[in-house]
């Protein structure tokens, strides 16, 4: 399961985002609501997109 989530680009740009999101708000640039706002989605993404694929299969 985890070897074809690696390979997509939607997990790499979901990760990314998570971590950008973590790092304003340690950072004192965004608030905790605003780093949710940016994380959240792209957690949510993640896990339909490999839900659509699952259920291609």
């Amino acid at each position: 399961m985890f070897k074809r989530l690696f390979k997509t680009k939607t997990f790499w740009g979901a990760l990314a985002a998570v971590i950008a999101a973590a790092e304003r708000y340690f950072t004192g640039s965004a608030s905790l609501q605003e780093a949710l706002q940016l994380g959240v989605p792209a957690i949510l993404a993640l896990f339909v997109r490999d839900g659509i694929a699952k259920a291609s299969r």
